[in-house]
């Protein structure tokens, strides 16, 4: 049972990664439904495989994030610096907003902080459905008032026909993502989920950066 909703939850938590990152660039993700489950399955199996069977939670990060990229480039078609951004844009909210959520439901006192190293129980699911939960609020939101970036053109994209190199926005991407994954690595070794509280201003960062092309 707990292998079960182990994977179910680490689909929907896929599901919510990708959901959140079509819609802060708003581009319609129905047609891609199947193709968003097949990768959601696939990322939550090599989940457990890394995190439960060979415990090496460390390396989790970089290849969900690979198989984020992949979807965004063979699937959404849109081209690999672009499939960076928007796979780790998703990537980013989502830590963002489950780490608020697990802030409210302590100080709400129904949970205490995670352990770094947790993947079972039942603080550890009512925290995944509630970040479930929000998420897909956060985005019904987001598409009824029209939030979001709209600089990037809805897919899929020409690759061949050169346009504008957003630089300042990948090399933000890349320091973001070196900074996140010496955070986790400091975060599993020391099992201080405080450090996890980086990740807030890096999403500012780059969310920042966004905005500020989205009015160029």
């Amino acid at each position: 049972m707990d292998i079960f909703l182990y994977i179910t939850l680490g689909v929907v938590d896929s599901i919510c990664i990708t959901l959140l990152a079509f819609r802060f660039f708003r581009w319609p993700y129905k047609d891609y439904i199947a193709e968003m489950l097949i990768l959601a399955t696939m990322a939550s199996m090599a989940s457990f495989i890394l995190r439960v069977v060979l415990s090496f939670p460390f390396i989790d990060m970089g290849i969900q994030l690979l198989l984020y990229i992949i979807f965004f480039i063979v699937v959404i078609q849109i081209k690999p610096s672009r499939a960076l951004v928007v796979a780790v844009f998703g990537y980013l909210a989502f830590m963002v907003n489950q780490i608020i959520i697990i802030l409210i439901l302590k100080l709400a006192d129904i949970v205490q902080l995670p352990h770094a190293h947790a993947t079972e129980g039942v603080e550890i699911y009512l925290i995944q459905i509630a970040s479930q939960i929000s998420c897909f609020v956060l985005a019904y939101v987001m598409y009824r008032k029209r939030l979001g970036f709209s600089f990037w053109l809805v897919p899929p994209h020409t690759f061949y026909i050169k346009d504008k190199t957003d630089y300042k926005l990948i090399v933000i991407t890349w320091i973001s993502i070196l900074i996140v994954s010496a955070t986790l690595f400091i975060v599993f070794y020391t099992n201080n989920f405080f450090w996890s509280f980086i990740v807030i201003p890096l999403f500012v960062l780059i969310y920042y950066v966004s905005r500020n092309r989205e009015w160029e």
